[in-house]
């Protein structure tokens, strides 16, 4: 862990680590629906949909299956098909400049895959730590598997994620750091219910289950929006 220097922003004393979603909430859009709407068979919209709106299949079984669908040679279409047509929420590189002014660590935790995220945030790396599922290597006639290094081990808020953004953030101690989450799905619920303050995509799951749960949050719709709620804290 890197921490931050004595010139970073703080809160209530603490000084501010960042953790932030990427797919629909770093890009405008959900970069694994319209990956698996350009590469993948019908049948994963079912799964989606057990996944998201059902909630009656896990994340963990149900990511693996959804790239389980597209056979290991489209990998590299679905990068580049990533990198022209997924777009980055406005204002995000404002708020990378931003944060690198304040010094403020920014993790970025994911539950889609490090070959299709990493190119698209090629322009900020060494900015920012990337924790996600990965591709695990196959021969060429196979389809996608994924390998789950952050996958729960001892999560008692739900445990059924593949990649865990809970134990992830709680490398960062709640007594001593003020941890910020944005987010916009079911997937960071469970980073809401123990972060400092949650920045939710305006009108997204997150945002009506933070309302459900009675989790304290902001909507935001840039990370314009973000900025401004945060430079309220400048010295």
């Amino acid at each position: 862990m890197i921490l931050p220097s004595p010139q970073s922003l703080t809160i209530n004393g603490k000084p501010i680590v960042i953790f932030s979603d990427y797919d629909g909430t770093i890009t405008q859009e959900d970069a694994i629906v319209q990956t698996m709407k350009q590469f993948a068979p019908p049948q994963w919209k079912a799964i989606a949909h057990a996944i998201l709106e059902t909630r009656t299949l896990s994340i963990h079984e149900g990511i693996q299956q959804l790239y389980g669908l597209i056979p290991a040679h489209q990998k590299q279409a679905m990068i580049d098909f990533n990198l022209a047509h997924i777009p980055l929420r406005a204002g995000f590189d404002a708020f990378m400049q931003f944060r690198q002014q304040y010094n403020i660590p920014f993790w970025v935790v994911s539950g889609g895959v490090d070959a299709f995220i990493a190119p698209k945030l090629a322009p900020w790396a060494g900015q920012f730590r990337l924790f996600s599922n990965q591709l695990a290597e196959t021969v060429e006639s196979t389809n996608l598997k994924l390998h789950l290094p952050y996958a729960p081990k001892q999560c008692e808020l739900c445990g059924n994620c593949a990649c865990c953004k809970v134990e992830i953030l709680d490398q960062w101690v709640a007594d001593e750091f003020y941890r910020i989450v944005i987010g916009d799905s079911v997937t960071d619920v469970g980073m809401a219910k123990v972060a400092c303050r949650v920045y939710a995509v305006a009108n997204s799951s997150l945002a009506a289950d933070c309302v459900k749960l009675g989790i304290s949050h902001t909507p935001f719709e840039t990370f314009d929006d973000i900025v401004q709620d945060l430079t309220q804290f400048k010295d």
